[in-house]
């Protein structure tokens, strides 16, 4: 138990009027000092919602870095990457510089692909180099949220691609044997060296991240 004496109760009714206004204004001051930073809070936390990845959307397909195909083979993808901004990339001038090279989106088809319950996309990719153009049908996986180009069917130079679509494909799982759904994806695609007249219409399954069938002009390298 404390105790106090009359003159402790009065020094501390004496100081109390001298004192206790100047820490309170301290306290006040204080206290809007920890409001600031508490209102600071929701501003320090906004970029990094912001920051999350966003998944494969038209948008990200086409600002997303992209291995161009090797023109030899219909498969095989080039070490390299260009990253495209805005469904673009190109260096140097057209006509003026040798080793001008343009490279650009098209239409894009979304789905899932690999059977994940993610949405991919099928990219239609125009590209030029050498004074040469092809159309490409690139596949893009939703990796942890972020778009990664794994695979490339390559055409043939001069080739066109009208149209491309994901459809839903049901094939028995190796180990459950159960029935697992993934993207059957279908291509309109016309080159006039190799099939003169109407588009052939092909379909390609990603498998080990390859895509999977028939060659519409009968050729595996170009």
């Amino acid at each position: 138990m404390i105790t106090s004496s009359v003159r402790d109760q009065k020094r501390i009714r004496h100081t109390s009027a001298d004192k206790l206004f100047p820490l309170l204004f301290t306290s006040i001051l204080a206290a809007k000092k920890n409001w600031r930073l508490i209102l600071l809070i929701p501003c320090i936390l906004t970029p990094l919602t912001a920051t999350a990845a966003p998944g494969v959307t038209l948008q990200s397909v086409k600002n997303t870095s992209y291995h161009p195909a090797i023109w030899t083979y219909t498969d095989q993808l080039e070490v390299r990457s260009v990253r495209l901004a805005n469904g673009r990339y190109e260096k140097g001038q057209k006509n003026v510089d040798p080793d001008y090279e343009l490279m650009q989106t098209g239409r894009a088809a979304f789905g899932d692909i690999n059977g994940d319950g993610k949405n991919d996309a099928a990219v239609i990719l125009y590209h030029m180099k050498d004074d040469r153009e092809a159309s490409e049908i690139a596949v893009v996986l939703d990796v942890k949220g972020v778009p990664v180009h794994v695979a490339t069917r390559f055409f043939g130079v001069g080739s066109e691609i009208m149209d491309v679509r994901i459809e839903k494909f049901s094939v028995p799982d190796p180990k459950s044997g159960k029935t697992v759904e993934t993207g059957l994806i279908r291509v309109e695609v016309s080159n006039a060296k190799y099939c003169e007249g109407q588009g052939k219409t092909v379909s390609y399954r990603l498998i080990n991240n390859k895509l999977i069938g028939p060659d519409p002009f009968g050729k595996t390298r170009y």
